[in-house]
């Protein structure tokens, strides 16, 4: 008997204010078959992470309410 075994998709969190940018890279990493979270400002970032716990962040320093440094630090 075969068995496949399939890991599961790592997850990617993409925080940017700019809804054309997220949406871009979210199609971009979702085609090659990631799971992605967007997050439009830090604080919304922050929390994303510490639920999801994402694999990657791909974070705009220049987030409004929380910047980007402080959502990495």
């Amino acid at each position: 008997m075969n068995t496949i075994c399939y890991e599961p998709a790592a997850r990617i969190l993409v925080a940017d204010h700019d809804n054309d940018n997220r949406c871009l890279i979210r199609a971009v990493l979702s085609l090659k078959g990631f799971e992605v979270f967007q997050a439009v400002n830090g604080e919304e970032a922050f929390s994303l992470a510490v639920e999801k716990k994402p694999a990657l962040l791909l974070i705009d320093l220049r987030l409004p309410v929380v910047s980007g440094i402080r959502v990495i630090r």
